[in-house]
């Protein structure tokens, strides 16, 4: 899971989502790692653990909260 921080304005959302979706078309031409090796300051990620499926949403679920407050 993704995730890109901006503050809490209009003007903030707007131009992150303008970012957001020339990161995703520089992704789409080279690949996701290429952009993940990268340092970004408003970007976070949550790593899905798939061995066991209840306890990895419980992690994953976790894990989003923590970013998100």
């Amino acid at each position: 899971t993704y995730i890109w921080h901006f503050d809490k304005t209009m003007n903030a959302l707007r131009t992150g989502l303008n970012e957001i979706e020339e990161i995703l078309k520089e992704i789409k031409a080279s690949n996701k790692q290429h952009y993940l090796s990268k340092e970004h300051a408003n970007f976070s990620r949550v790593i899905h653990e798939y061995s066991d499926p209840a306890k990895g949403f419980v992690l994953w679920k976790g894990m989003l909260e923590g970013k998100l407050v």
